[in-house]
């Protein structure tokens, strides 16, 4: 790809030099005097080491200036733009979509020598800061950037590039405002008449952190577990009632706290997009739904699936995704787990909070018990196999034709039915979960066989252990009527219904899951 190494954004290279002095002086005299103020805030928020970047959006030519200011005094020679996003398997190469870019080492220009590969670009002499432009992208899930006529959507891990040994450093962004237009951000940001400033403590989690700026964007603010959330909705808002997700949203949360006893962040935003991209992405403190419905309960279990990601993926994560490398896709055993057991919980989290029915519940298992018989790669692919070989094939689904997300799902109904046996009803897939939690708390991460070895603590016995081994590393058929049978729950006709005449046992794990009728 030809990239246009000239500052066509500025309009002039002494006008840019000019007012970078300027900007410059103001910010000494600001650093300076918040510093006195403000001892013990932050140090990465104000930090004389951080990483700079600002963005402007530019609607009519469907593009964003990015400018990159290192920190004082550091130099580099070559800049990178991610290779993938954390949440979307698949390797996207957002080196192309810059259209053009520029170096400049203290207010002169650095020509661009050259590329490193799709993603990095090479100057011919240090620079001290970039400026370059971006065109819109997105993923299989979400936007990375996207400019409306209405409002503008920023996820920056696909636009905001880095400099070699730049991922660990503070960073702050500041994102111009359009006049007009309403801003928010997944980060509590500092405003301005003219811009609203987010800072992080490095490059993962500024790049985890989005920003939607609209004319018309539609807030409900709600506390849980003493801590912020919000709900923003933007798009095409006719007939939503924004109330209405707003609660839907607060009953994912409620029910997060109920399972954990605690929340993994300091706010937390449910950002809703209308009417463009059906989808949905995780992030840090926040998540992206783009709805297709304008009724909050046929929505809610993209709502839950997202949200249950603020513990299983973030909060939780394999030692493959802490910290995230932006230039090398990971090899993930677990995104059956990640993806798959966060659907299944995402379902036991409805059911508890009441949106949905128990013959509800049972009907989104069968489904996905359905999508495997039909499908014969079931029968070849592990779900293993799909989750570590996905950035093999495209979609973010799994590798081989095989579904991490509808296996997953299996698995989780499956090993929650053998724990909740095993157990005589007294410890469910829940408790997994919440020990995966406790043990990786604080930026910990997790191992292989944890997972597993968390179950087999419930599930004792040789056998059982096959059993385990089995449904996760093999592409056997998963043992479906062996283990409803132990809840009392009969297949029939693909219909999952409560048998007749439970033994007690069978009682006593019905009701652990569905409660006394």
């Amino acid at each position: 790809m030809d990239v246009d190494s000239r500052n066509s954004a500025a309009a002039t290279r002494k006008e840019w030099v000019e007012r970078r002095k300027r900007e410059g002086a103001f910010e000494g005299m600001v650093r300076a005097g918040l510093a006195l103020i403000l001892v013990g805030w932050a140090s990465f928020s104000l930090a004389a080491d951080r990483v700079e970047y600002t963005i402007q959006f530019d609607p009519l030519g469907n593009q964003v200036l990015v400018e990159m200011d290192l920190p004082e005094g550091e130099t580099a020679e070559k800049f990178w733009m991610s290779a993938w996003v954390p949440g979307d398997y698949e390797r996207f190469d957002y080196g192309k979509t810059v259209t053009a870019i520029s170096f400049f080492k203290d207010g002169e220009e650095v020509k661009l020598a050259g590329r490193d590969g799709v993603n990095g670009f090479v100057a011919e002499d240090k620079f001290d800061a970039v400026k370059y432009t971006v065109k819109p992208s997105r993923g299989n899930f979400s936007y990375n950037l996207f400019l409306g006529r209405d409002y503008a959507w920023l996820s920056p891990a696909g636009v905001l590039g880095f400099a070699e040994g730049g991922l660990a450093k503070p960073v702050s962004l500041t994102v111009k405002k359009i006049d007009g237009w309403k801003i928010h951000g997944a980060i509590e940001g500092r405003s301005t008449d003219s811009g609203y400033t987010l800072d992080a403590k490095n490059h993962e989690e500024i790049g985890d952190s989005p920003v939607v700026m609209g004319r018309n964007l539609a807030t409900v603010k709600f506390e849980v577990g003493g801590k912020p959330h919000f709900f923003v909705g933007f798009g095409n808002l006719a007939g939503v009632d924004v109330a209405a997700f707003g609660a839907m949203c607060q009953k994912a949360v409620e029910q997060g706290l109920k399972e954990f006893g605690d929340l993994p962040y300091p706010r937390y935003t449910f950002f809703g997009e209308f009417g463009n991209y059906p989808a949905g992405l995780e992030h840090g403190t926040s998540c992206r739904l783009g709805f297709w419905g304008t009724d909050a309960r046929q929505m809610s279990g993209l709502i839950f699936h997202e949200y249950v990601h603020a513990f299983n993926v973030k909060a939780i994560r394999p030692k493959e995704l802490r910290p995230i490398d932006p230039l090398n896709p990971p090899v993930v055993d677990s995104l059956w787990w990640l993806e798959g057991v966060t659907d299944y919980f995402s379902e036991v989290w409805r059911l508890r909070a009441g949106v949905i029915k128990n013959e509800e519940f049972l009907a989104e298992m069968r489904s996905a018990y359905e999508s495997t018989l039909r499908n014969p790669a079931y029968a070849k692919v592990s779900a293993a196999e799909s989750s570590r070989r996905v950035f093999e094939v495209r979609g973010s689904q799994g590798f081989g034709g095989v579904s991490y997300y509808t296996k997953g799902k299996v698995i989780g109904f499956i090993l929650d039915l053998m724990i909740r046996d095993a157990s005589e009803g007294k410890r469910t897939l829940s408790d997994t979960f919440r020990a995966l939690y406790k043990e990786t708390r604080d930026e910990v991460s997790y191992g292989r066989t944890m997972i597993l070895d968390l179950v087999r603590a419930d599930v004792p016995g040789e056998e059982r252990a096959e059993e385990l081994v089995k449904l996760i590393e093999t592409a056997e058929p998963v043992p479906w009527n062996a283990n409803l049978v132990k809840a009392g729950i009969v297949d029939r006709a693909g219909r999952l219904v409560k048998g007749s005449d439970l033994t007690v046992n069978q009682m006593v794990v019905w009701e652990s899951l569905f409660g006394k009728d």
